[in-house]
């Protein structure tokens, strides 16, 4: 485009006003409008003789495209400080703030998925979506009800946040939605902890008022309800242990999944005792007519047997140790403990089987993404899982999301996502898993 800088001073700013230090008062003093066009003109790149011929008439040239409109933008901030008026095509421009905001609206009776509403306005008009790859390339100039073009303005904040947006929506640099049309967009509970880190970017995000106590409990882990020891645990625990048992339950009631990494010796095993006894006296998920499945390593099947026989014995504690076993010990058993070899061999015997509760204890048996005993865990059909390890990172970051993913399945999409994300927003990783995983390393730091 060829923008025309009109490059006067009004009447009222004929004269600069500045203040002498030294006298303590205003002076007046004359403005050289030829000297505030080269100012103003300073900013732009001069590239031939034509151009700087034009100076003398205050008008410059300013190519289309991405790179002339963040020249036009500097150009219309220090015009603006220095109250000169700028004309493009023989119109008045002048920037106008930019507002993000998402309305998100629960789909059905659950808070499961949301249908979210994305809006961005500046001033009075309301930028559509077919305009959206211009405004994030940096390209759109709206025109205003008086006829003035009006450059789109991005604050420090809304700036990351329009970034942040447009990947959220998958919109890449051509304007075109990879994940589907413009309009509503509808995404899992676990995507909305992505959208709800948008309002630390300076987007409004409105969300229906369960949903919104449910994500506050989730991100504010001080402020879960208080977890009432079952009658028929007899374990002391210690506050925080109860603490660690409120966080549990909080995620088993919601249907998320959950990752206790404490350190040994912090009681990792005395919390799931208590979360799942608990669980059994309140009622099990009605959908899941099994009985609650541990997964161990063998040598711990043992330690286990012996932890439920001295603090929960009321509880039917069974081990599954043969292919054979599945059928009868299913029907009689409140608890079955069993290995990782064996659902990696069982698998058709437990393809049919949903259990209400699934815990991996050492989950990080689970690191390597295309082990057969990972791929067999993932495949076992479930309505809550605990993975319980001290470790959930020993080398690199896939095992993290491997681990994760068992504990709530669907967390950071397919490998290759999270791989990708994990390359280019770290954060936003950590930030999504925050709620779902809980380390407290020493009894001193608890």
């Amino acid at each position: 485009m060829v923008g025309k800088l009109d490059a006067y001073v009004a009447p009222a700013v004929d004269w600069g006003l500045a203040l002498d230090v030294e006298a303590g008062e205003f002076r007046r003093y004359p403005v050289d409008r030829r000297q505030l066009a080269m100012l103003l003109y300073s900013l732009a790149d001069v590239t031939s003789r034509r151009e700087l011929h034009q100076l003398q008439e205050g008008a410059i040239t300013i190519p289309r495209g991405r790179s002339g409109s963040e020249e036009l933008r500097r150009l219309l901030l220090a015009a603006q400080s220095l109250n000169v008026a700028v004309v493009v095509d023989d119109r008045p421009v002048r920037v106008e703030p930019l507002s993000i905001s998402v309305d998100a609206r629960a789909s059905g009776q659950d808070i499961d998925w949301f249908a979210l509403h994305p809006e961005i306005a500046c001033g009075e008009r309301t930028i559509q979506p077919d305009e959206w790859r211009k405004l994030i390339r940096g390209e759109l100039l709206l025109q205003g009800e008086d006829g003035a073009l009006i450059l789109p303005e991005a604050g420090a904040g809304e700036a990351a946040g329009l970034a942040s947006l447009a990947e959220l929506l998958r919109v890449d640099q051509s304007g075109r939605r990879r994940g589907g049309a413009a309009g509503a967009t509808r995404v899992s509970r676990l995507q909305m902890l992505d959208w709800i880190a948008l309002r630390g970017q300076g987007i409004r995000l409105q969300l229906p008022a369960a949903a919104e106590a449910l994500f506050e409990s989730l991100m504010n882990f001080q402020e879960l309800p208080e977890f009432t020891p079952p009658q028929g645990c007899r374990a002391e625990l210690r506050e925080y242990q109860r603490a660690g048992c409120a966080w549990i339950d909080f995620l088993y009631r919601h249907r998320f999944g959950a990752c206790l990494a404490d350190d040994m010796g912090l009681g990792k095993t005395v919390q799931t005792i208590a979360f799942i006894v608990a669980s059994l006296e309140r009622g099990l998920d009605p959908g899941a007519a099994g009985p609650v499945l541990i997964v161990l390593p063998p040598s711990l099947v043992f330690n286990w047997a012996e932890e439920w026989e001295r603090f929960a014995p009321g509880v039917r504690v069974r081990e599954c140790l043969k292919k054979a076993d599945w059928e009868l010990l299913c029907g009689e058993a409140d608890v079955l403990l069993t290995t990782y070899d064996r659902v990696r061999l069982d698998q058709k015997e437990l393809a049919e089987r949903r259990f209400p509760i699934v815990v991996f204890d050492e989950a990080h048996n689970l690191k390597n993404t295309a082990a057969a005993r990972t791929k067999a865990a993932a495949r076992l059909k479930r309505g809550f899982t605990l993975c319980l390890t001290g470790t959930p990172v020993e080398n690199s970051a896939s095992e993290f999301y491997s681990v994760l993913s068992a504990a709530v399945p669907g967390i950071f999409g397919s490998q290759r996502d999270f791989k990708e994300a994990f390359r280019k927003r770290p954060e936003r990783i950590l930030g999504r898993s925050r709620p779902f995983i809980l380390i407290r390393r020493t009894k001193q730091a608890i």
